[in-house]
């Protein structure tokens, strides 16, 4: 070794406590990027539980807000035409937001198979002898609570054109109503108090998370859970199933979705909140099936 002069220490010596400092000066960097990574973990879960509480939040007040704003519709949504996107994915027109509206609860509700919309025009004449020509507004196919398959014609009408009904609408309605009799079909007039109520505002909350795309592990670990736990509610089931890399909100995600592509089912005439219990199979009977409630099932 060379001596350095008088200080009794080698050179070496100094290269040694050269290495020692940066061996502290590495482990320092470690523990610092360890509690870095903590951070930022613990701030990750903390945004994933107050993402998945507002998201809850969100369902619940668009809920109550649906329910005070759905009267306040007038005859000026005759106008409103658009399209939407039924279960197999085929485009489905509506030409006025009650007609929007009845097409949301048709799409959501199980006994519903099939809704078409102006499916066709019946001619014939009239209770004074005149050719009259009348589309309905829609086709409903479905099944009742003991498996009988119906077919409904639906015209869906605001309670006051029925209430100012002039002459020719009255008997463009009484002609469906008898073609659909002698042709084996129920007809049905719809307003807006059987479309607009609890049931739509739990529909639209949930119904656009029909078209996010799931994670097939998790649904099927919902509707597993659900299948052994009949009445589990919203809350139960994110509990047993949120872990550490499924934080709340991805699995409330997932609960919706499933709702929504109807693989699990909840009473829809009440409040959807994290009380609401969920079932494995449809929770309703032939008097849910607002679009019959006057026809023979």
């Amino acid at each position: 070794m060379k001596d350095t002069g008088n200080s009794g220490f080698a050179g070496i010596s100094k290269l040694e406590v050269g290495k020692n400092e940066a061996k502290c000066g590495a482990t320092h960097r470690k523990i610092s990027k360890l509690e870095r990574m903590r951070a930022v973990k613990q701030d990750v879960q903390s945004v994933a539980e107050h993402y998945a509480d507002e998201m809850m939040k969100a369902v619940e007040d668009f809920s109550h807000t649906f329910r005070e704003e759905k009267n306040r519709v007038r005859t000026s949504h005759r106008a409103v035409t658009g399209w939407l996107r039924d279960r197999s994915n085929r485009s489905l027109h509506h030409t006025s937001l009650l007609e929007r509206d009845f097409c949301f609860l048709c799409l959501f509700h199980q006994a519903v198979e099939h809704l078409y919309e102006q499916p066709l025009t019946i001619t014939g004449r009239d209770s004074n002898g005149k050719i009259r020509s009348y589309t309905p507004d829609f086709l409903v196919e479905f099944k009742t609570g003991s498996g009988a398959s119906k077919r409904c014609l639906v015209e869906v009408k605001p309670t006051s054109d029925l209430e100012n009904a002039d002459s020719g609408l009255r008997e463009r309605l009484d002609l469906g109503k008898r073609w659909a009799a002698v042709n084996g079909f129920m007809f049905e007039v719809v307003t807006e108090s059987q479309i607009r109520n609890a049931v739509l505002s739990n529909v639209v909350a949930v119904l656009p998370f029909r078209f996010y795309d799931p994670d097939i592990a998790v649904q099927f670990d919902i509707q597993v859970k659900v299948a052994n736990s009949p009445g589990l509610t919203v809350a139960e089931l994110t509990d047993q199933i949120v872990g550490p890399h499924l934080p709340k909100d991805i699995v409330l995600r997932e609960i919706w979705i499933t709702i929504a592509c109807g693989l699990v089912h909840f009473d829809v005439a009440k409040t959807l909140s994290p009380n609401t219990a969920l079932f494995e199979y449809p929770v309703w009977t032939d008097d849910d099936l607002f679009f019959a409630r006057d026809g023979e099932l």
